[in-house]
């Protein structure tokens, strides 16, 4: 008999249960197998051999299906129907291998997903019956971020949703929109993500991610519309008016800290002083006025007096 460190109720569950672990105990086993916890972790049990069985990946399945139908009281059946739910799930990851072929009567579904749901909405209900206003501590915010590097996310034509329309109503996309506003509004939640971002953009991958596509843009051109749009949006208004203070700062500054070359150099002309570039002038075809590049190009070359007296 199992040492349980709770009361289990005498069932032909917990008696197939019992002896499915005796045989495990009492055989060697070659070939594929799984270790599974006769008192489960969540229960107490610990990591001893005694503790330990070596199972088949069936076997395995049966154990926790077992478990899940001798119906523990309280918080322990519901920590087995979490449990079993991996296997239906057909959870895998690196840290955790579990066999992910196993497949299952859909009367056995349709009984267990009926008592999953009473038990999320027991346990929710018990918690306030969502997370708003609450927060993640650092230690499950540290869990979440390695159990999603395991995991292998399709993307691009591999993801099931790509190409497909979001079926989101209005009131979810205003609803989303207030929600992302409202988090670019916090000083705080802004500055960590700009932070993170930072910190991505100096790592190999995404460096060599951002000039792939850059390279990629290179002598295509926008769609006139999508410029028409840009412009249109800005047309007629001042900088103050279309960029935040805390933007114009950060353009001012870049200008600053830009590096040319000399090619860049050759073609701009630069009003401020201390800038060490000399001009770089051209002759009018016209009336052969030596003329700053740029000057000739934007003004003269259309306004030459000459040009307007040939017309």
């Amino acid at each position: 008999m199992i040492a349980w460190p709770i009361e289990v109720t005498e069932s032909k569950y917990s008696r197939w249960y019992d002896a499915l672990m005796w045989k495990a105990q009492n055989r060697t086993i070659e070939g594929y197998v799984e270790t599974h916890h006769i008192i489960p972790r969540s229960f107490g049990g610990s990591n001893s051999k005694v503790n330990l069985v070596k199972l088949t990946a069936r076997e395995h399945y049966i154990a926790h299906a077992l478990l899940w139908k001798m119906k523990f009281p309280g918080v322990y059946g519901s920590k087995m129907a979490f449990a079993f739910n991996t296997f239906i799930n057909k959870m895998v990851t690196e840290v955790r291998s579990i066999h992910h072929t196993y497949t299952i009567s859909s009367r056995v579904y349709e009984t267990f997903r009926k008592q999953y749901s009473v038990i999320l909405k027991e346990k929710f209900a018990r918690e306030g019956a969502n997370f708003k206003g609450r927060k993640h501590s650092e230690e499950a915010k540290r869990i979440i971020g390695e159990k999603s590097r395991l995991k292998e996310f399709k993307r691009g034509p591999e993801n099931p949703n790509w190409g497909k329309k979001q079926n989101v109503s209005p009131e979810g996309k205003a609803a989303r929109l207030a929600a992302l506003k409202s988090n670019w509004s916090n000083p705080v939640w802004k500055q960590q993500l700009l932070e993170k971002r930072k910190e991505s953009n100096k790592r190999p991958e995404v460096i060599a991610k951002r000039k792939s596509a850059n390279d990629a843009k290179i002598g295509v051109k926008r769609d006139p519309a999508i410029m028409e749009k840009c412009a249109a949006a800005k047309r007629g208004k001042k900088e103050h008016e279309i960029y935040s203070p805390e933007a114009i700062l950060i353009r001012k500054q870049a200008l600053k800290n830009r590096v040319l070359t000399p090619e860049a150099k050759a073609k701009m002309w630069f009003k401020g002083k201390g800038k060490g570039i000399a001009k770089v002038k051209k002759p009018c075809l016209h009336c052969g006025k030596m003329c700053a590049g740029n000057m000739l190009a934007k003004w003269h070359g259309d306004n030459c007096k000459l040009k307007i007296d040939q017309k």
